[in-house]
């Protein structure tokens, strides 16, 4: 079962920016997860359409099942 890191953030502009980091390990934090969040925003590593990254809104782990049923 693979996990994702679905982050999302408001941007310079007002808009909501989501960025995805696909097979996480199963052993993150929240306290790595908060200063991850951090630091793609005070060094400015993503930008958007809109601005810079200006607010973390959400940071979910999302895990990912795929059954096959034709087998």
């Amino acid at each position: 079962m693979s996990k994702t890191l679905k982050l999302k953030f408001s941007n310079a502009s007002g808009k909501n920016v989501s960025i995805n980091i696909p097979n996480i390990s199963d052993a993150v934090t929240s306290d790595q997860v908060k200063l991850l969040t951090s630091d793609i925003i005070s060094k400015a590593i993503f930008t958007s359409q809109g601005g810079s990254l200006k607010k973390v809104i959400s940071a979910d782990l999302v895990e990912n099942k795929t059954t096959n049923l034709l087998q």
